[in-house]
């Protein structure tokens, strides 16, 4: 995991602030098991996959989390 994230998560998770990973299924530029491993290690973190690829955030993204906030 790169440290700037690592930090980042540990000063989110001393605050209790929740953080939610979505990552598309199709998207072959992630690696693989990362956002499970980081959700596996930080109980404020949680990882979904959702139908779609690496364009996921600009394409589907910004209509779909606004139910979850």
């Amino acid at each position: 995991m790169n440290p700037t994230w690592e930090s980042a998560l540990d000063e989110l998770a001393r605050d209790q602030i929740p953080v939610r990973l979505i990552s598309g299924v199709a998207d072959r530029v992630l690696v693989e098991g990362r956002a499970d491993d980081v959700a596996a290690h930080r109980p404020t973190v949680t990882h979904e996959s959702w139908v779609g690829d690496h364009h996921l955030p600009l394409t589907l993204a910004p209509q779909a989390v606004t139910h979850l906030v």
